[in-house]
């Protein structure tokens, strides 16, 4: 067989990441953070300290599943695009065929 030889691009081998962990889902992380800390101070009148508490665990953990799979948010993104299954199938002697 022929050697293939083909770059490996640092886009596809290192996916962006922000503080270790994936990048869309940190965002997503920090954004949680802020509602649940101003809901907090508005219901409950906590200090903004303690709602740091779910924005490092939370970070910490992405930072733990990133390093797992770096490429995690790809993969959640590739969950459920795969079109739903046909019902209009019929079984004909060599498959199926689709009947509009």
């Amino acid at each position: 067989m022929a050697d293939l030889s083909a770059q490996i691009y640092q886009v596809v081998a290192s996916p962006k990441q922000f503080l270790w962990a994936p990048f869309e889902l940190a965002i997503v992380n920090i954004v949680l953070a802020c509602v649940v800390m101003i809901i907090s101070i508005m219901v409950l009148g906590t200090t903004p300290f303690l709602s740091l508490v779910p924005l490092v665990c939370g970070h910490a953990g992405l930072v733990v599943a990133g390093a797992r799979n770096p490429h995690l948010t790809t993969t959640l993104q590739a969950t459920g695009k795969y079109p739903p299954s046909r019902k209009n199938l019929a079984k004909v002697s060599k498959g199926v065929k689709y009947i509009p």
